[in-house]
């Protein structure tokens, strides 16, 4: 196989439904793979549930599944080619194209990579312990002030999901808001390498994601920070920001206070939404975004899924929706947040499990546990199990 990646193209490209459109030699080039039978260009897809007639099937292999089982489906439901690491000739017709990867993964993540090296725009890459989709959604409400912007969709933030979210990346963007997830130390710099981020934020770090990163909070920073390693001199760096006076941009309650002023009403409670919307408005200021519109940008975000969501329902009930894969720190926000909600009303906790944090799991647990128990909630749903069996303990064993 070759090395691949050699394609350069110019600042422009099209799409088909699917989403960024290769030919089969492009293909082959970009992900240094062996072109066996040719066919017509299309997108590349994933998942033979959502294939597209005329799209590549690209078969992903992981521990508990294999794409390759599903090869002779792509090809009934019409896709044009398929590319995979391991393949029989016998009984294959010319009909549909064969590339031969060395490995599916890789070049699934060199044809990102090289969407990304012919896109001019600026490219937004948010990490952090807390906070990453709410930042993202907010970011790319400001920056929709220039134009149509790009940006993670759900959860779509690993080594598979951020690769699919540039393969849809159109070329007139006027940018690309990238989410970028981990579970483990070099995640976030191989992610970085394939996006090349001009402008890249870290909300925060907090204990999450310990057990792939040595169990301790300094593990996480340092993951994190992998974000910054590939960063040039021309790039805009962010971080969470806050009260501290230091800030170039913070946030604080100061009538006549010198510099420029911007009242935003956001409409969803939690006093961390500040900080999110901060680093959003920091990454206006950066890309030239007007001050005058960002607070009507901020105005229209709505919290997405399970996360902090706060709902008032029937006669004087106040639910708070945290059943979403949470941190220690998320799920103390959200017990404060309905703290300081006025009284009078019933209020029902929904409370979901935080993973991956390894030694301190149980530790966390018994801690948001406690302080359930020590608050005037009406009712504590545990909706899954990891925290449903700490929920009678208040001290860790």
């Amino acid at each position: 196989m070759r090395n691949g990646l050699q394609l350069q193209r110019p600042h422009s490209w099209s799409l088909d439904p699917g989403g960024v459109v290769f030919t089969a030699s492009d293909i082959a080039e970009v992900t240094g793979g062996e072109l066996i039978h040719s066919a017509p260009p299309g997108s590349v897809t994933t998942d033979t549930r959502t294939l597209l007639p005329g799209q590549w099937f690209l078969a992903l292999q992981g521990n508990n599944f294999d794409g390759h089982r599903f090869m002779h489906e792509a090809q009934a439901r019409g896709c044009a080619g398929v590319i995979v690491s391991a393949v029989s000739l016998t009984g294959q017709d010319e009909a549909h194209g064969i590339i031969l990867v060395d490995n599916t993964l890789q070049a699934l993540q060199r044809l990102a990579q090289n969407v990304r090296q012919r896109y001019p725009g600026p490219v937004v890459a948010i990490t952090g312990s807390c906070g990453k989709t709410t930042t993202r959604t907010m970011t790319g409400l400001i920056l929709s002030a220039l134009g149509p912007v790009h940006q993670t969709a759900g959860n779509l933030n690993n080594h598979v999901g951020l690769p699919l979210t540039l393969l849809e990346l159109p070329p007139t963007a006027a940018a690309c808001v990238l989410e970028l997830g981990m579970s483990a130390r070099g995640e976030i710099a191989v992610l970085a390498g394939i996006c090349k981020p001009t402008l890249r934020v870290i909300t925060n770090v907090a204990e999450v994601h310990l057990a792939g990163v040595g169990g301790t909070l300094a593990g996480v920073a340092e993951a994190k920070a992998e974000l910054l390693q590939t960063a040039r001199p021309s790039d805009t760096l962010g971080g969470e920001a806050g009260l501290h006076t230091h800030l170039e941009l913070r946030i604080r309650e100061a009538p006549g206070a010198p510099g420029t002023a911007l009242d935003v009403e956001v409409p969803a409670p939690g006093l961390h939404l500040a900080s999110n919307a901060a680093a959003a408005v920091a990454v206006g200021l950066a890309l030239g975004v007007p001050v005058p519109g960002m607070a009507a940008s901020l105005a229209r975000y709505q919290p997405t899924g399970m996360r902090m969501r706060v709902e008032r329902v029937g006669a004087g009930i106040t639910i708070l929706n945290d059943a979403y894969n949470a941190s220690l720190m998320s799920v103390q926000s959200a017990l404060q947040l309905l703290r300081e909600m006025p009284a009078g009303r019933r209020h029902i906790v929904v409370l979901g499990d935080m993973k991956e944090l390894g030694p301190q799991e149980l530790v966390a647990h018994v801690a948001v546990m406690r302080d359930c128990c020590c608050q005037p909630f009406d009712l504590v749903a545990l909706v899954a199990a990891a925290i449903a069996k700490y929920h009678d303990q208040k001290e860790p064993q």
